[in-house]
């Protein structure tokens, strides 16, 4: 097969620098390497969203920055793993939490001697979760709706339209132009899903037979079922006739966000490429974490868009600021000038890096200030200072059994002589994982607690 023969570089998020060899490089290859550097997040720009890699022209070395996944390029296939754990299994049970998405049973993957394990399991695991939740889908029944057409018939079918008739039928009298609803499952809740099978088709090379297999026959019913189309609709109102998509189309948007087939060697074959911007995954799994873990004793909101922070001439302006998590009281009477709490999420090697950055710092101070309500009244005296906690990836070497662990304390001084304090705060993601993925309700509340304590 034609993607057994490439050579595979193997590269960490934020890992070391590997080489390329200059003459299995193609013209196209280069230039699609350096289009990378300055991808971005669809979600969000940040400043530390650098883009998904860094490549040097000249050297061919090739460096893996924030991103995670899968680059096809004519010769090579390039592996990118997340560094809190060597093992995609971790990122896609990460990737499900952080989305929301069903748990599927690790026993459903069928092994494969096509590729090296690391790429075999994103994949493999990637392409799976997509097609249970078809399963399930198409369990429950495919989604029809009724969809108008026109047509010149032999017969009265509808509602004749008298303007196209005398248009089309000035000299056929037998014939007469209609327009009728038609029941069908050409629609676009259909078509979303036909689109996200499209994309997996780009990879299904690198699958086991059996996965290959189901993709296959998935697809090949829904293009009986619907049109391929390229312009199309992503975001729908469900109903009770089909609420049952919505968990497939979410998969589907992930897929679409994440993946991209291009042509770079016209017409011998298309290459894919799968990324995942690791900033976005994390903030959203520790937020889901939080959220989950906290929800009988403390309100969490996850990025909530806030205005009044920022106000000219006394005037509040249609600028927002998005925090990544906020918790709060649960009680129904919590006044709001009371304290809140601020996690700002970082996927930076905080743990062996040290010094935190001069921007972080800024940002959670910025919006700490704001959100812990600067006039709250603490035993009679107006309380001017403020706690947060900005939150980091540790990687899985030297875990000592604590889920969370304290790294530093950062004191901001404050103009109106008042302090701020900003802990860091390190999660072993993989420990984490296990313990979410075990159900252990306690152990995950109390990891909770010790995340947003302050000590």
């Amino acid at each position: 097969m034609m993607g057994i023969q490439k050579e595979q570089i193997i590269l960490m998020e934020y890992g070391r620098e590997e080489y390329l060899i200059k003459e299995r490089m193609t013209e196209e290859d280069t230039r699609y390497l350096k289009s990378l550097q300055s991808r971005r997040s669809g979600q969000k720009s940040t400043e530390e969203d650098d883009g998904c890699l860094v490549f040097n022209e000249w050297t061919f070395g090739i460096r893996a920055l924030g991103w995670v996944g899968v680059i096809e390029l004519k010769n090579y296939q390039i592996t990118i793993h997340p560094r809190f754990n060597k093992d995609f299994k971790y990122f896609v049970k990460m990737l499900q939490v952080a989305e929301g998405l069903p748990n599927f049973q690790e026993n459903s993957m069928v092994e494969s001697d096509k590729l090296p394990k690391l790429m075999h399991d994103f994949l493999e695991s990637l392409t799976q979760l997509y097609l249970i939740e078809l399963g399930k889908m198409m369990r429950i029944g495919l989604y029809k709706s009724y969809v108008t057409e026109e047509d010149n018939l032999n017969i009265l079918r509808g509602r004749p339209d008298f303007y196209k008739n005398l248009k089309h039928n000035y000299a056929l009298p037998p014939k007469i132009y209609c327009s009728y609803d038609e029941l069908t499952t050409d629609v676009p809740e259909n078509q979303y899903i036909l689109k996200g099978l499209d994309y997996l088709t780009h990879v299904s090379r690198y699958l086991s037979e059996a996965t290959k297999q189901q993709l296959m026959y998935y697809h090949n019913e829904f293009m009986d079922l619907c049109t391929n189309v390229d312009h199309i609709q992503d975001s729908f109102n469900y109903n009770q006739l089909n609420k049952h998509y919505k968990e497939a189309h979410r998969l589907t948007q992930i897929l679409i966000n994440s993946m991209t087939v291009v042509n770079l060697h016209k017409p011998k074959e298309q290459l894919f490429t799968v990324l995942f911007n690791m900033n976005d995954v994390f903030e959203k799994f520790t937020g889901k974490f939080l959220e989950a873990s906290l929800k009988e004793l403390y309100q969490v909101t996850l990025q909530p868009e806030t205005f009044g922070a920022i106000q000219s001439d006394g005037r509040m302006k249609k600028r927002a600021i998005t925090p990544d998590i906020v918790i709060s009281s649960l009680s129904e009477n919590a006044s709001d000038s009371e304290m809140k709490l601020v996690l700002d999420t970082k996927n930076k090697d905080y743990a062996n890096i040290g010094k935190v950055s001069n921007a972080d710092i800024y940002q959670i101070t910025f919006y700490a200030q704001f959100f812990s309500q600067m006039s709250v009244v603490e035993q009679g005296e107006e309380c001017n200072n403020f706690y947060a906690i900005m939150v980091y990836p540790i990687r899985d070497s030297g875990y000592l059994g604590k889920i969370v662990e304290k790294n530093s304390n950062i004191i901001v001084p404050l103009m109106n002589g008042g302090r701020g304090r900003i802990q860091t705060k390190g999660i072993h993601v993989d420990s984490l994982i296990e313990l979410i993925y075990s159900r252990k309700k306690v152990e995950l509340v109390h990891a909770a607690l010790d995340l947003i304590s302050q000590e």
